[in-house]
């Protein structure tokens, strides 16, 4: 069985039309550079914080509730972030407050640090850390 339908309809529509006017500019000029002084290089240098071999890790066999978590992780090093106190000394422990330290070397990571920051960090012990 063939249902056929037909259909008829009518409207009235409106349209806005918005343009955009275009403005082309030009421009001239003139001149000559410098390179009197030539660039200044600054050398960086990387700081690689210590990692902690003595991170202790739970017994993988151990069932107990405190060891359920860590005992499936392998075993490894945990990286140590490195804090510049405000008062121009360095601790691997987190200051409680963030005005207590002005910067912040990440543990695993690459820091580039100035010529200056690494004449501090070598004269807090860190020198074997930085190349």
């Amino acid at each position: 069985m063939t249902a056929f339908r037909t259909a008829t309809g009518s409207g009235v529509g409106s349209s806005t039309v918005t343009s955009n006017e275009s403005l082309p500019r030009t421009a001239t000029g003139s001149g000559t550079g410098s390179t009197a002084g030539g660039a200044t290089w600054n050398k960086l240098f990387i700081f690689r914080p210590p990692v902690n071999d003595s991170f202790s890790f739970g017994e993988r066999d151990d069932p107990s509730p405190e060891n359920s978590l860590f005992r499936r992780l392998t075993r490894g090093q945990r990286a140590k972030n490195v804090y510049k106190l405000t008062n121009g000394t360095f601790t691997t422990n987190q200051p409680p407050d963030v005005e207590d330290y002005t910067v912040v070397y990440l543990g695993s990571h690459n820091n580039f640090v100035s010529a200056d920051e690494k004449a501090d960090l070598v004269a807090a012990g860190y020198g074997a850390y930085v190349t």
